[in-house]
C-alpha cells in the first residue's frame, strides 16, 4: 500500500514538472514570435557564434569557399 502511495505521488510530482517545463516553453515561444514580429526580418542581429556555426554547415552543403564563409559571416553579423 505504502509503495503505490509514493508511486502516485511520484507521477503527480512529475505531471506538475512536465507542465510548468511545457508553460515554460511556451512562453518563451510567445515572446521569440512577438520580438520577431515587431523587429522584422530586415533588423535581425544574429550572435557570430550561431552563424559562424550555421555557417558551417551551409559551407558543407553548399560547397562554399573559406572566402564565401567570410563574407557571409560578415553580412549576416552586421
Amino acid at each position: 500500500m505504502r509503495r503505490n502511495w509514493m508511486l502516485v505521488c511520484c507521477l503527480g510530482v512529475m505531471a506538475c514538472l512536465v507542465r510548468s517545463a511545457l508553460a515554460q516553453e511556451q512562453e518563451r515561444s510567445d515572446k521569440g514570435s512577438a520580438v520577431v514580429a515587431s523587429a522584422g526580418p530586415s533588423t535581425a542581429k544574429f550572435p557570430s557564434r550561431v552563424m559562424a556555426t550555421a555557417i558551417r554547415h551551409m559551407r558543407v552543403r553548399a560547397m562554399l569557399t573559406d572566402e564565401d564563409m567570410r563574407l557571409i559571416l560578415s553580412y549576416m553579423t552586421q
